[in-house]
C-alpha cells in the first residue's frame, strides 16, 4: 500500500498521540525556560481570582527540570574517542561538520527529558543557490512521531512523520491546520491533517525517497515500546 493510501490512518495515529506530543511540548518549552505561565495557569485554577490577584507578583518559579536533566545526562560530558579502520581524517571533518559532540549532548537530555528523540540529517544553505555543508539536527519528541508496521518487529518505525507546522485550512476559512511531512524507506508524502496532500512539496521529488531509507536516526530509552511511555510525574 502507498503512503498515499495510509494518510487516513496516519492521522488516527496522531489524533490518538495528540495529547501526549502536547504533553512533551510543555515538558520542551519548561525546559527551555519558560516556567511561570504555567505555574500562573495552575495557580489560577486553583484559588480564588481574589487571593490570586495578590500573590501573582509574589510568584518566583524556580525550574528544576533543567537541573535535574542536566544532572542525569552526562553521557557526554566527557568527549568520546572516535576511531576509523581507514581514513580517519573523514571521519574527524564529519564529526566537526555535524558537530556530533554538542548535538548528541542534546539528543542525552532528550533520552532523559522524553525517553526518545530523532537525528536529522540536512544541507545548510546560506543563500537558494548555495551548494550548502551538510549538517545535523536533533529534533524534540514534540515535532515528530513514528509508526511501525513490522509485525516482526513492532519496535522498528517504518513510517516517521515529522510535524512542519501549520498552514490555513483550505477547507475550513480562518483556521489553521497541522501539516506533515512523512517518510517511509521508499516513498514521500506532504498533507495536512485535513488529509489534503500538498502537491507544491513533492514536485521536485515526485513522491519517492530517493535515500532509500527514512532519513532520520530514531532513538528510544525504551526497548519494548515504539513511543515511549510518558513518566506521569515529571512534568507535574
Amino acid at each position: 500500500m502507498s503512503l498515499q493510501s495510509k494518510i487516513k490512518s496516519i492521522l488516527e495515529y496522531y489524533s490518538d498521540y495528540r495529547d501526549y506530543l502536547k504533553r512533551n511540548h510543555e515538558l520542551f518549552d519548561i525546559y527551555e525556560g519558560n516556567l511561570r505561565p504555567y505555574v500562573q495557569s495552575i495557580l489560577q485554577r486553583t484559588l480564588s481570582p481574589s487571593y490570586y490577584s495578590q500573590i501573582e507578583p509574589r510568584i518566583m518559579p524556580i525550574n528544576i527540570l533543567r537541573r535535574i536533566i542536566d544532572k542525569l545526562a552526562k553521557v557526554y560530558s566527557t568527549s568520546p574517542v572516535r576511531a576509523a579502520n581507514s581514513k580517519q581524517e573523514v571521519l574527524e571533518h564529519y564529526v566537526n561538520l555535524f558537530d556530533m559532540n554538542r548535538n548528541m549532548g542534546f539528543a542525552d537530555e532528550f533520552s532523559h527529558l522524553f525517553k526518545g528523540y530523532a537525528l536529522e540529517p540536512f544541507v545548510k544553505k546560506k543563500y537558494p543557490e548555495d551548494i550548502g555543508t551538510p549538517s545535523l539536527r536533533v529534533l524534540p519528541f514534540d515535532r515528530f512521531f513514528v509508526i511501525s508496521e513490522n509485525l516482526t518487529d513492532p519496535s522498528t518505525p517504518t513510517i516517521f512523520v515529522k510535524l512542519m507546522g501549520k498552514v490555513k485550512s483550505n477547507i475550513k476559512p480562518n483556521q489553521d491546520v497541522m501539516t506533515f511531512f512523512a517518510y517511509t524507506d521508499d516513498e514521500f508524502i506532504a498533507f495536512t491533517e485535513e488529509g489534503v496532500i500538498l502537491e507544491q512539496f513533492m514536485q521536485e521529488n515526485e513522491g519517492i525517497n530517493i535515500y532509500g531509507q527514512i532519513p532520520f536516526l530514531y532513538g528510544n530509552r525504551i526497548n519494548f515500546n515504539l513511543m515511549p511511555i510518558q513518566d506521569t510525574d515529571l512534568l507535574e
